[in-house]
């Protein structure tokens, strides 16, 4: 049974990285706006080369109070649709951004690896993991090394599958679900295209009905006029008989 959810995240090189992730399902109002770990509520995020990397991780952001500095900060606990929604803000510096390892040629991505661990209720737990993709751009890359290979005009597969809000539903067995903001539009526009087909059927169902009604019209009408034509020639030959 899932209990994390893989979800890309992708930030420009040569900017501050802000996301939203929304938690459905865990309270975290002990570490609203808070800086340190309480009653028994954590949280705490790792960006290194792979998995299993060993050493010291390349970003380490844990709890912090401030909107403006690098962490991870619970701004707002409330209560949709009878479950608690924890709204965690995940900001990571520019100077950080700016020192994560370059990859490839000139213009490449840095592809890293990331992981979001919840603690509740003192349990540690894996909820958010996958590939964290450094963007490469045209804006603020003076600092850029010269050293790497120059770029030899191969298109270049760039993910950018990020978004900038993610949200988790924590249910009572331990399944995760993810929701990306805008879903809800994709959802309504296929729950439109099911109506309209189902209509479709419909119209196609009714239509064969009356197909079906009036074949077994005609039909009834064709042996009625069997039924007259052989009860006139009963009468012809009867006359002529006599």
């Amino acid at each position: 049974m899932a209990t994390a959810a893989s979800v890309p995240i992708s930030a420009r090189r040569w900017e501050p990285c802000v996301r939203t992730i929304r938690v459905r399902g865990l309270d975290l109002t002990p570490i609203l706006n808070a800086s340190v770990p309480a009653g028994g509520c954590d949280l705490l995020l790792e960006i290194r080369v792979s998995d299993d990397a060993p050493g010291a991780a390349l970003v380490v952001l844990g709890l912090t109070g401030n909107g403006n500095a690098q962490g991870l900060r619970v701004s707002a606990v409330q209560v949709v649709d009878g479950l608690p929604e924890s709204t965690v803000i995940m900001r990571i510096n520019e100077e950080t951004m700016e020192s994560l390892p370059f990859q490839g040629e000139t213009g490449d991505p840095s592809v890293l690896r990331y992981g979001l661990q919840v603690t509740y209720a003192a349990l540690k737990k894996t909820r958010l993991y996958g590939d964290f993709e450094v963007l490469p751009g045209a804006v603020g890359s003076d600092a850029a090394p010269s050293s790497r290979p120059a770029w030899d005009g191969v298109p270049r597969s760039i993910r950018g599958g990020s978004t900038d809000t993610v949200g988790l539903t924590i249910s009572a067995d331990e399944v995760v679900l993810v929701t990306i903001d805008g879903a809800e539009v994709l959802i309504g526009l296929i729950n439109e295209a099911k109506i309209a087909a189902d209509e479709a059927r419909s119209s196609a169902a009714q239509a064969a009905v009356a197909a079906q009604s009036l074949t077994t019209i005609v039909a009834g009408l064709a042996n009625q006029a069997a039924q007259i034509a052989n009860t006139q020639q009963i009468i012809v030959d009867h006359i002529a008989f006599s």
